[in-house]
């Protein structure tokens, strides 16, 4: 295990054990080379929150303190991460590309554009990479901040 790795290990640990949480922690890396901190506890939902957002608040909070830590500790390269709880953003992943399969396939069989629902950065990613390459849309982010969302458009439509 690299520093960054070990530092964002011990800085996950050693919040959720202040925080009142015992918690089993793995990590492992997945296809984009980022690190994924896999939690697991036994009362996971108060740490995931509604759709997700204590998560990602938690994921958020873990990467201030990190970033912090590593540049006391003079770590120039701070890894992408990736924090999951029992799982559940492997579920939710694997629940977008599902979604995702359909609006495309709605998409290019009525030549029109479709709208997400705002999402967190994190799913818009999963989003992005698994269009990534399809000759027969365009995928992009639009709006601000909370309101951000996916937006897919038929290739037909931008000539």
């Amino acid at each position: 295990m690299d520093k960054s790795t070990s530092i964002l290990k011990d800085t996950t640990e050693e919040l959720l054990k202040i925080i009142g949480f015992d918690v089993d922690i793995k990590e492992e890396s997945d296809q984009n080379d980022s690190t994924i901190i896999n939690i697991n506890a036994s009362d996971g939902g108060m740490l995931i929150g509604q759709g997700g957002a204590t998560l990602t608040a938690l994921q958020h909070l873990i990467r201030l303190i990190v970033a912090k830590r590593m540049q006391a500790d003079d770590v120039l390269e701070q890894k992408r991460f990736v924090l999951d709880i029992n799982h559940y953003r492997q579920g939710r992943t694997e629940a977008l590309k599902d979604l995702i399969l359909d609006k495309v396939d709605q998409v290019i069989r009525s030549q029109r554009t479709i709208s997400l629902s705002p999402m967190p950065s994190y799913e818009r990613r999963i989003i992005h990479l698994a269009l990534k390459g399809n000759p027969n849309i365009l995928c992009q982010s639009e709006g601000e901040g909370e309101e951000r969302h996916i937006v897919i458009k038929p290739i037909e439509k931008l000539t």
